[in-house]
């Protein structure tokens, strides 16, 4: 099973992020090691609607070293007309 593991994390997908047409947010930490920032800038310049939140001194772990930052932009993101009637 880590064989199969190993080959699917390492496979090159970055032809497949023009095919996203979802609206898509990338959260990522600056320090990440295991993905580094240039692929999430990467994945950020293919794909068709996404935004790219770099978080400083955050880690491949930047969702939960930053949770509540990043729960409040999940429920933004996936409910807008419920975060716009917030805002008035």
């Amino acid at each position: 099973m880590r064989a199969v593991f190993v080959k699917t994390v390492n496979e090159d997908q970055t032809a497949n992020l023009v095919k996203v047409q979802a609206p898509t947010i990338l959260f990522w930490g600056e320090q990440d090691t295991a993905t580094p920032l240039v692929d999430g800038r990467l994945m950020e310049s293919k794909m068709r609607d996404a935004a790219l939140i770099v978080k400083p001194g955050g880690t491949h772990f930047a969702y939960l070293e930053f949770l509540p930052e990043f729960l409040a932009i999940c429920d933004s993101f996936l409910a807008p007309e419920k975060a716009a009637r917030d805002l008035q």
